[in-house]
């Protein structure tokens, strides 16, 4: 397909569902077509079989016709999910009417970061239109020294301060501990993933970690 329009820029806030950009597609009514063909026979077959079950069941229809149209039935049913799951891989549902255009819609709620594509560039089933960072939940990274190693380990309590906010406080927990330790520095990164309901919390916010660790509060530089 090509590119029509792109609604949204770096930096918008979207919400699972918004409208981020139009695609036309000459094969759109193609697919459309065939998914609504697919499922009218689909339909056919499997009244076909419950007839035949019935008759069957008087012995009027015999064993291997009913096998037929049972697999008949199932091979339908099968096609029709198929075609319906392209159309829904392309963010197309049965409501839409019929046309060569569709809306491309968000995945996922969050803030764009990037638009990958512009207006008129030609688009494949793969391509990435716009880059979108859900920020529900966000990781901070703290560095550990490796003198503390010891004393850190996976599941242990954290208390998150930002330089930017440095009258509140993100509770959370340590779930990871790299393997390698950064050489310049001789610390440790240490993942402690943190709430963020409200948005408050901003990729490279600078800030330090209080970590709970065998009855002590120790702190871990961290950004």
């Amino acid at each position: 397909g090509v590119i029509d329009s792109i609604t949204v820029v770096p930096g918008d806030v979207v919400h699972a569902g918004d409208v981020i950009a139009t695609v036309r597609a000459p094969g759109l009514q193609d697919l459309r077509s065939a998914a609504t063909s697919l499922r009218a026979q689909a339909r056919a077959a499997r009244a076909n079989y419950n007839r035949l079950k019935a008759l069957a069941a008087q012995g009027i229809a015999t064993r291997q016709e009913l096998v037929n149209a049972t697999a008949q039935a199932d091979a339908l049913d099968a096609e029709a999910r198929g075609a319906a799951a392209r159309l829904k891989n392309l963010g197309i549902t049965g409501a839409e009417s019929a046309g060569r255009s569709y809306e491309l819609a968000a995945p996922i709620s969050g803030v764009v970061l990037h638009r990958e594509v512009s207006d008129g560039a030609p688009v494949l089933p793969d391509s990435v239109v716009v880059t979108i960072l859900s920020t529900e939940s966000v990781w901070f990274i703290a560095h550990v020294f490796e003198r503390d190693l010891a004393r850190v380990q996976v599941g242990n309590p954290a208390s998150v301060t930002l330089n930017a906010y440095q009258d509140s406080d993100w509770d959370g927990k340590v779930s990871y501990l790299s393997n390698e330790v950064e050489t310049d520095a001789s610390t440790i990164a240490a993942r402690i993933p943190l709430d963020n309901p409200d948005g408050r919390l901003r990729i490279g916010l600078f800030g330090t970690a209080q970590v709970v660790a065998t009855g002590e509060v120790r702190p871990a530089a961290a950004w």
